[in-house]
Order: structure tokens, then C-alpha cells, then sequence
């Protein structure tokens, strides 16, 4: 019996004028929950399988919402289960905004 893994989310992140626009495939499935959160990079979140995630430190995910960060700094996204086990899980570095 192999073990569950941690499921990949691709994210994409845009910038501009008004904060970064992020893209995150596939798409959530039902009945789970998608959050993210901005850190420095080396404050990135380790996530794995089945892993409960404290969502009062993450905001929840809407598609096409902006986020604002500093250039650097990384996205993380999780995709939670009803009671909050990991499912999915990706993360993006915030590119430089264009001038």
C-alpha cells in the first residue's frame, strides 16, 4: 500500500498597479478549501499530506482576488479538506513589479 502524497498546485503570480494577480490549477475540489498566504522566502510554510493547517495564520483563496508582497517574498497555497488536513499544496516567489 503506498502512502497518500501531497497534491502539486501550480501557481502563477502577475503583477500590477494594484498588487499581484494569482492563477492557481487545478481547480479546488469540492468540498475542500483553498487559503494562501505571503512570507519572506525563507519563511515559506513546509507542508505535507494529511497535515493540519492553522488557517487563522492564512487568508482564504478566491479565485482572481489581488494579494500584495514585495518582490522576493513567496505565495504559498493550500488546498484543505473539511477539517483542515492537507491536500494540495504550492508555492510562487512575487516577481519585481513593473515600473
Amino acid at each position: 500500500v503506498t502512502a497518500p502524497t501531497l497534491g502539486t498546485l501550480t501557481v502563477g503570480v502577475t503583477p500590477g498597479a494594484d498588487g499581484y494577480s494569482v492563477s492557481v490549477t487545478p481547480a479546488l475540489e469540492s468540498g475542500n478549501t483553498r487559503y494562501y498566504r505571503v512570507t519572506a522566502a525563507n519563511a515559506a510554510p513546509t507542508i505535507t499530506y494529511d497535515q493540519t493547517v492553522t488557517t487563522s495564520e492564512w487568508t482564504a483563496f478566491t479565485a482572481g482576488q489581488k494579494v500584495t508582497g514585495t518582490s522576493g517574498q513567496v505565495i504559498s497555497v493550500v488546498d484543505l479538506t473539511a477539517g483542515g488536513k492537507a491536500r494540495k499544496y504550492g508555492k510562487a516567489v512575487l516577481p519585481a513589479q513593473s515600473a
